[in-house]
């Protein structure tokens, strides 16, 4: 389920984005925003949920994690 579920993602970037040149793929669909701001966005993004995610393994410990991957072990 895992394996159609990439391929088709990657098919569907392929077909729709391919024509592009795979260059809208991190650009955004609104021409008008700065590209800083884009930036800005994606980096206070990154800075939040890495203090929530620190929050997490402070509270209850790195074994919060193992929840995720017991299907996998």
């Amino acid at each position: 389920m895992v394996g159609v579920t990439i391929i088709s993602s990657i098919w569907v970037l392929w077909m729709k984005e391919a024509s592009s040149g795979m260059s809208q793929l991190w650009t955004s669909c609104w021409k008008g925003v700065h590209p800083l701001c884009l930036l800005f966005t994606r980096f206070s993004s990154l800075l939040i949920m890495a203090v929530l995610v620190s929050m997490d393994v402070l509270d209850y410990d790195a074994s919060i994690f193992f929840y995720y991957t017991e299907y996998v072990i």
